[in-house]
């Protein structure tokens, strides 16, 4: 019987949560190898992440936020754990660009309804539908900062400058 590599991974991630195996240092899960390539490795945040923009038919505002997780080859793959999603007013001509902190969000995928529920099959990444009510932050630049942990391997991070309502 051929496994795809998400099924793999998904037996070996199952194994390692019921403590059938060894756990490495900082208390992460240790996944064995080859299965350990197929997770991710870097984030992106995706240049189409912005807002505010009507996330609903009732007009709710908020940031559509896309993320494509990477594995060892940098193939998008699936990620279990927790984004931390921050929002920061940007400041020009500074060394670190993120200014005042505007917003934060919470979100984990590490259930599997959680994780189905942000899959985009179609472009293989998630996408994350978060309330933001600022429109009058059109026009102006923001910096989003994406946190990805995880207990099957390292904390991962990217940051992304872009316009409001563009």
């Amino acid at each position: 019987m051929r496994l795809v590599p998400h099924a793999v991974t998904a037996v070996a991630i199952l194994m390692v949560g019921l403590g059938c195996g060894p756990t490495g240092p900082a208390g992460n899960a240790t996944v064995p190898a080859p299965i350990d390539t197929t997770l991710p490795h870097s984030i992106q945040i995706h240049p189409y992440t912005g807002g505010p923009r009507a996330l609903d038919e009732e007009g709710t505002l908020g940031l559509e936020v896309q993320i494509a997780a990477q594995d060892a080859f940098g193939d998008n793959t699936k990620a279990f754990g927790d984004f931390r999603i921050e929002l920061f007013d940007f400041r020009p001509g500074a060394t670190d660009p993120k200014g005042d902190r505007l917003a934060v969000w919470e979100v984990s995928v590490l259930e599997p309804s959680a994780n189905r529920r942000h899959w985009d099959k179609f472009r293989q990444m998630y996408e994350f539908r978060l309330q933001w009510d600022r429109s009058a932050s059109l026009g102006r630049r923001l910096v989003l900062k994406v946190t990805f942990s995880s207990p099957f391997g390292d904390r991962l991070f990217d940051q992304r400058t872009f316009v409001a309502g563009e």
